[in-house]
């Protein structure tokens, strides 16, 4: 081929100059970290890196009493926590200083940290006693388990080693009979210990906690919020987690306030599957061979859909976000081969739903343009056949008015920063070696751009009011990289023969 014709081909294939009009305001193009193939591939310091700049290195801070009133299961009825804590003094389970399963001072005990707070299985067994003891007609719900080390297994290799977590006594018992490790679809209110005092490690305790629940919210489609708690010390630190904010409370001593603990610890044990973040109308068909793959039963106006594939899920990596989830799903009361695409979302609270822009859509189109072509715009329309805004019992299920039970984000709050882990710690269990992922190497000499800590961009409170919601539509489309032979087709119909050559019309001939 003649240079002056390359050249020609060449200039044809210059893409045009961007426009210059502004991205619309309603839906900012923002690019997400956690969609990135650093995210997907990395080893457990990248993925937590990515996180941590999701959340952009910081975690509003709300005053404990806040927590308590708004996001903590409720106490049950009943329970008088002053009273309880005069009962573990009597029993000997609690002295004026500290409790007798942990030492006072932690950071001075030269035991590893596993040993140190190995007691808080105990401490938490003997509050339980005293509630029901108080009250017989409470029953237990959730127990503590201690599991440092243990990886937390899922479909999607979680790399998670939390140090500590709550799950039902069923599957507290099952774990103890056989050599199973902990499932992250089981397990809620993750946690973590040092013995250091807070703002001497971060790294190694608070990064690991997010990532923790983060890999909880991202994995289970079952979750609407999860809990987390960190112990630095005697400092005891709460944790939540919603698709619309990521939050931890001022600290407390846990050892000179001893009833704030025991709130905490009843507050889990007897909290119902939906207070500890479970969505009740979705339930997991757990798979039948060992190679099978998890199915859900999903509930959508009157009507069951049965997954039988997940279609996209990438979105609900970002703890914080819409968490859009599609799978392909057949109707449990119809023909077996029936075939649906369900989507779940949680949806901006001041933004309209599928349904409705595509009602208000058609409407328009009669309006302007008659029946006729409102009749053909809708033959090129997805066709819902179900759409709900979820609701749990009879309020809608949203991130503000039922999950933090109406409360509003106190003004001015300070903001807990995080540390991003270096990929050359590897002090951790959980710690992957750079040397181990070629994806880790490629970005361990690598930093994101982020705001300077204190920016009033950077410290601004991310707190997104949304509501639960989720549409079926008729139709089942397919990629065009699973149909390239039909692609291919459809272009030798627009382009000229010769443009299809097999040969690569730059090469010399």
């Amino acid at each position: 081929m003649r240079s002056r014709d390359r050249d020609s081909i060449n200039q044809s294939r210059v893409r045009p100059p961007l426009t210059t009009t502004p991205f619309s305001k309603e839906s900012p193009l923002r690019f997400r970290a956690l969609y990135s193939i650093k995210y997907r591939l990395g080893g457990t310091n990248t993925r937590r890196n990515v996180v941590m700049s999701e959340l952009r290195e910081q975690v509003p801070e709300v005053p404990l009493d806040w927590y308590f009133e708004h996001l903590l299961p409720p106490l049950p009825a009943g329970i008088d926590t002053e009273e309880i804590v005069a009962s573990l003094k009597e029993s000997g389970a609690l002295t004026d200083n500290s409790w007798a399963a942990i030492v006072e001072h932690p950071r001075l005990d030269k035991r590893h940290e596993d040993e140190v707070y190995s007691g808080l299985e105990q401490i938490f067994e003997h509050i339980v006693n005293a509630a029901t003891t108080q009250n017989p007609e409470l029953e237990q719900q959730f127990a503590l388990k201690l599991t440092p080390g243990v990886n937390v297994t899922s479909e999607r290799d979680s790399t998670t080693k939390p140090d500590g977590h709550f799950t039902s006594l069923a599957e507290a018992a099952r774990l103890a009979l056989a050599d199973e490790k902990p499932s992250v679809y089981s397990v809620w209110g993750s946690q973590e210990f040092k013995k250091d005092n807070e703002g001497v490690t971060h790294s190694m305790d608070h990064d690991k906690l997010v990532y923790d629940m983060q890999q909880i919210m991202a994995l289970d489609p079952c979750r609407r919020f999860t809990f987390g708690t960190s112990i630095m010390n005697r400092s005891f630190r709460l944790w939540f987690c919603s698709r619309g904010a990521f939050l931890t409370a001022k600290p407390f001593d846990f050892m000179s306030d001893p009833e704030k603990l025991v709130h905490v610890f009843i507050s889990f044990a007897f909290a119902s599957r939906t207070d500890a973040g479970w969505d009740p109308s979705i339930t997991c068909i757990l798979p039948t061979s060992p190679t099978g793959k998890r199915q859900y039963k999903i509930q959508v106006e009157d009507k069951t859909y049965i997954t039988s594939k997940i279609l996209s899920d990438y979105a609900a990596d970002d703890p914080v976000d819409r968490a859009t989830r599609v799978w392909l799903a057949r109707d449990e009361a119809g023909p077996s081969d029936s075939r649906y695409v369900l989507k779940d979302v949680w949806v901006d609270s001041e933004r309209q739903t599928e349904d409705e822009i595509r009602s208000a859509l058609l409407k328009d189109v009669e309006q302007k343009c008659g029946s006729d072509a409102r009749a053909k715009v809708e033959t090129h329309l997805l066709t819902p056949v179900a759409s709900e805004k979820l609701h749990v019992g009879t309020i809608v299920d949203d991130t503000t008015q039922l999950i933090m039970r109406g409360g509003s984000i106190p003004k001015n709050l300070d903001h807990l920063k995080l540390v991003v882990p270096q990929q050359s710690r590897l002090s951790t269990r959980s710690q992957v070696s750079t040397t181990e992922n070629p994806v880790d190497a490629i970005f361990s000499r690598t930093r994101a751009r982020y705001l300077r800590y204190g920016d009033t961009a950077r410290h601004a409170t991310r707190v997104t009011s949304r509501f639960h919601y989720r549409i079926v539509f008729l139709e089942c489309a397919t990629t065009m990289f699973v149909n390239r032979c039909q692609v291919g087709i459809m272009f030798s119909d627009i382009l000229p023969s010769s443009s299809m050559d097999s040969q690569d019309p730059l090469t010399e001939t």
